[in-house]
């Protein structure tokens, strides 16, 4: 923006001096009456014109940026309550979705780890269930061995 603004400037200063050296060759051809006389007047004329529309162009141009900047600096501080009032109830929504999540991960992850240890448990008794009835087996024979071998001493 600075840039096209410092551009205008010049275009202003460049139009104003076409529209001078125009107006200058008008009025010495005027008073002089050189034998070129209507070609000095035509260019001088056109050095006017030229001049102006080089400088009003680059005037309107500098008021439209203040116009817009203007609108931009309005624009702006409205939305930007109302973005920092939306960024607020965002981060505590934010927040307290984060934290809905950590809470439901936390109970499924207590979830897993009962059914995971309720497995377990399940697994070992099955082993030792089965384990029980050999090991009663197991000392019944040897009961018994025992027992005949008693009796035969």
């Amino acid at each position: 923006m600075r840039n096209n603004r410092t551009g205008n400037i010049f275009r202003i200063i460049a139009g104003a001096y076409l529209a001078y050296l125009g107006v200058q060759l008008v009025t010495q051809t005027v008073q002089q009456k050189p034998t070129n006389e209507i070609f000095n007047i035509v260019m001088g004329i056109l050095f006017i014109v030229v001049g102006a529309w080089f400088a009003i162009g680059a005037l309107r141009g500098i008021l439209k940026e203040q116009k817009q900047e203007r609108e931009n600096i309005t624009l702006n501080s409205q939305p930007a309550e109302k973005s920092s009032e939306e960024d607020l109830v965002e981060a505590v929504e934010d927040t307290a979705e984060r934290s809905e999540t950590e809470r439901i991960e936390k109970e499924t992850e207590t979830m897993e780890e009962r059914a995971e240890k309720t497995a377990e448990i399940k697994e070992e008794t099955a082993a030792v269930q089965e384990k029980e009835p050999d090991e009663e087996k197991q000392e019944n024979e040897k009961a018994e061995e025992l027992e005949t071998d008693y009796e035969e001493k």
